[in-house]
């Protein structure tokens, strides 16, 4: 008997819909959301000319929004809809109130508003058949909402029988956000658990030396040809 061989990470969608119409995809193919909006002002893509901030835009997956979400909150208090202006037919979740007291004070809100948690229940599950944790993030660099949305970060340590991802956010101000189905949430950053030794110290001669003596400074996009090391993530679709 011939047994099919384990993918690292499988990203496992626990409704058999979200995949069809908003799979989790890879960093590097999901757009950068102002990369057009430079194009126009300066004639060129300019974020790309950062290689340590580009790199991370395209580190490892994006989970996009399975649903449309609606969340409003002002002084009188705040509501969450998932699918809420769609007549759709799912099971998927709809989203629940959070505990405020363990983030509060992470930010600061505007307008007089209380703070309000929500937490929208993926339908995604995580499996690893590896010893790997992902760090679950705002997608920066993908998502428009940012200005009005706090996205709360974290690490998951995957295996183990747990597989849960959520998407877990408050407003910061008085207002109404639309988070599109297809838009970004979390932008997945895997990570392989190895231990870590490190030092703070003084610099040595040699440290400094070190750091003084790069050839490759007056060469254009030195970075990237000399220094950048490249991170492959693979994705592929399995319909089964």
């Amino acid at each position: 008997m011939f047994f099919k061989k384990r993918k690292d990470i499988e990203f496992v969608d626990t409704s058999r819909n979200a995949y069809m119409h908003s799979p989790i995809v890879a960093a590097k193919k999901f757009p950068i959301h102002f990369s057009e909006e430079q194009r126009a002002k300066h004639g060129k893509y300019k974020f790309s000319f950062c290689p340590g901030m580009y790199d991370y835009s395209a580190y490892g997956y994006i989970m996009p929004a399975w649903d449309d979400f609606h969340i409003k909150t002002n002084k009188a208090g705040s509501t969450a809809l998932q699918g809420g202006y769609r007549n759709t037919q799912n099971n998927f979740q709809p989203p629940n109130k959070m505990e405020a007291e363990v983030v509060d004070g992470v930010f600061d809100l505007q307008d007089g508003i209380d703070l309000h948690v929500w937490k929208f229940n993926s339908p995604w599950g995580v499996f690893v058949n590896k010893n790997i944790s992902c760090f679950l993030m705002p997608a920066f660099y993908h998502a428009k909402y940012l200005d009005d949305v706090y996205v709360y970060p974290g690490i998951v340590d995957y295996g183990k029988r747990f597989h849960t991802i959520n998407f877990i956010c408050a407003l910061k101000r008085d207002c109404e956000v639309h988070i599109k189905q297809g838009e970004p949430l979390l932008h997945i950053l895997p990570f392989h658990n190895n231990d870590f030794d490190a030092v703070c110290r003084p610099a040595e001669q040699v440290d400094l030396d070190s750091m003084k003596s790069s050839i490759y400074n007056s060469d254009n996009n030195f970075y990237r040809k000399y220094l950048y090391i490249k991170k492959k993530f693979g994705l592929s679709k399995d319909n089964k």
